[in-house]
């Protein structure tokens, strides 16, 4: 892993009865107030382990949503199960004054999971002042929360710069995550396939640029191969596009094809007339895009074609779920693109909520090499732009 990287250090920290501030990505998708996947709170148990084992008391802090003010639709009180089901002994804080009296009595071993973090809007806002608050809880600090590095709220920039650095460290996930990431980009193995659909179209298109010196072939997906049909003048019908985007999707074609990138769209569509994107659903070919059509999907005949590409590629990295995660039936063609990269012999990484949540409902998640917790932050991070939590890491 590169060096200018921090590393996972705390494994050797003398942490009985200490106390340790643990900043994880819990942002558990909720539907109806239960928590409909439970990957993330997964991904950070290999950390939290090791300081259950050492006997340290732990303060778990997390982000769920994107609360404008106390919404207890949001609270962490909703993971208290979760924690207690897996064996964990668990409290909760609702205030900082209480976790502060919490964490000084409970034994060693001990979770006090901290109310949603963004209850406080010091926390989206740098806070100098919110940070030595947190801080004045804890001993040590640990960041094991990938999918909010890309971003600069007070508990993973402001906080960390107040630690010493023997007294700070990523977890074990943050490591999985940038060793997983790094090599691709830095020593992808040829030829490398990047599959990339979904919407937040502005935040890939800098990924696709930064990407294409590495990759062999880009496989367009729904949403995000509208705004580059049009740019081509292909009919779309009432698909999302981004009207703002289409000369940077032209620019991104015309480098790709300089630099030698095939570049794949697909051959047929799932299609919706429904004005608001719900079944009956049609397949059609490419060239049938009529003006009453929504774009959902791809076909099985894209699928097939991708299939090729997929099983000669050495190197795949998907990004972004080609359908309505809300509508099942419009993700089978998604579906089977997922299980045949779970099939292929090639180094697999799969980045994005709504598609590591598919791959986990199928049960594909130990035939992937690596299902990344991040989203903006795997998207930032292949960028090469820095991620703020890294930085503060380091200093």
């Amino acid at each position: 892993m590169n060096s200018t990287l921090p590393t996972s250090t705390f494994t050797s920290w003398p942490l009985k009865n200490q106390t340790v501030f643990l900043r994880a990505d819990l942002n558990v998708p909720l539907i109806n107030g239960t928590i409909a996947s439970d990957f993330r709170l997964q991904a950070l148990l290999p950390t939290l382990n090791i300081l259950v084992t050492k006997g340290s008391k732990i303060i778990l802090a997390t982000h769920i949503g994107r609360p404008q003010a106390k919404d207890l639709a949001l609270s962490t009180r909703i993971l208290i199960p979760w924690f207690q089901e897996h064996g964990y002994s668990v409290t909760f804080a609702s205030t900082l004054e209480q976790a502060n009296i919490l964490i000084k009595q409970v034994p060693s071993g001990t979770l006090v999971l901290l109310e949603n973090l963004r209850f406080w809007p010091e926390e989206q806002s740098p806070s100098f002042e919110f940070a030595s608050v947190l801080k004045h809880l804890a001993d040590y600090y640990i960041n094991d929360a990938f999918g909010v590095a890309h971003r600069t709220d007070t508990s993973v920039t402001v906080l960390a710069e107040l630690y010493a650095p023997d007294h700070k460290s990523i977890g074990l996930l943050m490591q999985k995550e940038l060793e997983a990431l790094s090599y691709l980009k830095e020593q992808p193995s040829q030829p490398f396939l990047f599959l990339v659909g979904g919407g937040k179209i502005k935040d890939k298109l800098p990924l696709m640029q930064a990407l294409l010196p590495k990759i062999a072939t880009v496989a367009l997906c729904p949403a995000l191969v509208f705004t580059f049909l049009k740019a081509l003048g292909k009919p779309v019908g009432r698909s999302l596009v981004d009207d703002t985007l289409i000369d940077q999707a032209r620019q991104i074609l015309q480098q790709a094809h300089k630099n030698n990138v095939s570049v794949l769209f697909p051959e047929d569509y799932l299609v919706t007339r429904q004005q608001k994107l719900e079944p009956p659903y049609e397949v059609i070919s490419a060239e049938n895009f009529d003006s009453t059509m929504t774009g959902i999907s791809i076909g099985p005949k894209t699928v097939e074609l991708y299939k090729q590409a997929i099983t000669k590629a050495h190197t795949i990295f998907l990004t972004g779920a080609c359908c309505i995660t809300e509508q099942p039936i419009s993700c089978t063609f998604f579906n089977d693109l997922l299980q045949a990269i779970a099939q292929a012999s090639a180094y697999s990484v799969i980045g994005g909520g709504d598609s590591v949540s598919a791959v986990y409902k199928q049960g594909l998640e130990h035939t992937i090499n690596f299902c990344s917790t991040g989203g903006g932050a795997t998207l930032t991070y292949l960028s090469s732009q820095q991620l703020p939590a890294l930085k503060s890491m380091l200093e």
